[in-house]
């Protein structure tokens, strides 16, 4: 999330939401998202998803509808799996 915020804004979030101890799930990052930066948080979310899918090199259909948790959640087996990075 560095990457996507910048330093300053990420060390704001993790200082003033306890990001790093709160958000333990999709979920909670979500909702600490879409506290702070309201519909932004929706740009947000879609850059996150983007780098993640990209670093996994895991294909993402840009037609179907987004949706933060479940897509945060595909990513995070990938990188369970056997095959991992497969980069």
């Amino acid at each position: 999330m560095q990457n996507i915020l910048g330093k300053p804004a990420l060390g704001a979030l993790v200082s003033c939401y306890h990001l790093d101890e709160q958000a333990k799930t999709a979920g909670e990052v979500h909702r600490i998202l879409w506290k702070v930066f309201n519909n932004g948080a929706l740009v947000l979310e879609k850059l996150i998803v983007k780098t993640l899918y990209r670093e996994l090199n895991v294909a993402q259909d840009e037609r179907s509808a987004f949706e933060f948790e479940p897509m945060v959640l595909m990513a995070k087996e990938k990188l369970k799996s056997p095959m991992g990075r497969s980069k």
